[in-house]
């Protein structure tokens, strides 16, 4: 009972020396053959583990690499890449003991974080379109915020919304409509502009001044044939006149001669009546 009790002792008492031998302390590090040896400092790294007679080898990190902080490593960290393609540039240079900062390119937001939170992928930001505006500029954290511009409104670069021009205002005629992206169309009124505005203006009264002329005329012109019809005695006269003056009727082209002569034959006939009411008394 004894010498089990004693087997027992020595079997925790090696397994606790082991334990001890595997869990170095916090400035050493456990080797391939679970030896604790002292950590390199930052910026350089495990050349030759420690031995029995000697301490820990250390080297320096190599251009392009890094160690910031206290190890037992064989290698040094790469730096990061700050890739001009991805949206970064350098904002400050890798050293042997800190890793290269990089920093969101400008016109860019960044879309993807590395373990330590800084960017390591940006994407440039949205532009609006023509018939937008911005209303809210991008930062390096967040994208452009776009809107439609409202009627009577339009942008062309998609930054404002400017208001279309008032032609009126301005003294001009709007000669094209505006849209989201182009602003309306305004020109002085030319002299042919005049001449096309006015044309109608000018035809529709000269119309209405022949037909009132027309209409004055008509009256008239429609009175010798129904004094033809009711004065037989006149065509009787005219044709006497013809035979005694021996020139055309009133058909003829002499119209000159024809007047004439029916004031003598009226004068004549009106002697004859005369006597005629003398010898009747």
């Amino acid at each position: 009972m004894v010498c089990l009790l004693s087997v027992q002792y020595l079997f925790f008492g090696c397994y606790f020396l082991h334990v001890c031998a595997i869990n170095c302390g916090p400035a050493y590090y456990k080797t391939r053959a679970d030896e604790c040896c002292p950590m390199c400092s930052p910026g350089l790294v495990v050349r030759r583990d420690c031995t029995s007679n000697s301490s820990t080898s250390c080297i320096p990190c190599v251009r392009g690499t890094y160690m910031n902080k206290a190890n037992g490593l064989n290698k040094c960290f790469p730096c990061s890449p700050c890739d001009l393609g991805q949206g970064l540039f350098i904002q400050r240079d890798c050293t042997t003991t800190i890793n290269t900062i990089c920093d969101v390119r400008d016109g860019f937001h960044c879309k993807s974080y590395s373990s330590n939170s800084e960017c390591s992928f940006a994407v440039e930001h949205t532009r609006c379109d023509p018939g937008q505006r911005t209303t809210e500029p991008g930062t390096k954290t967040s994208d452009t915020v776009c809107e439609v511009c409202p009627l009577g409104f339009y942008s062309q670069l998609g930054v404002n919304c400017t208001a279309w021009t008032d032609c009126v205002v301005i003294g001009q005629v709007k000669t094209a409509e505006g849209s989201t992206t182009q602003d309306v169309t305004c020109n002085n009124l030319s002299s042919r502009s005049h001449l096309i505005l006015t044309a109608p203006i000018l035809v529709t009264t000269l119309v209405v001044l022949l037909c009132f002329y027309r209409a004055r005329e008509k009256p008239e012109g429609m009175t010798s044939p129904v004094q033809d019809t009711q004065q037989p005695d006149s065509i009787q006269l005219r044709g006497s006149l013809s035979r005694i003056s021996g020139k055309p009727s009133a058909s003829g082209h002499n119209v000159d001669s024809w007047q004439d002569s029916l004031t003598c034959t009226q004068v004549e006939v009106v002697d004859q009546q005369k006597t005629v009411d003398q010898e009747s008394d």
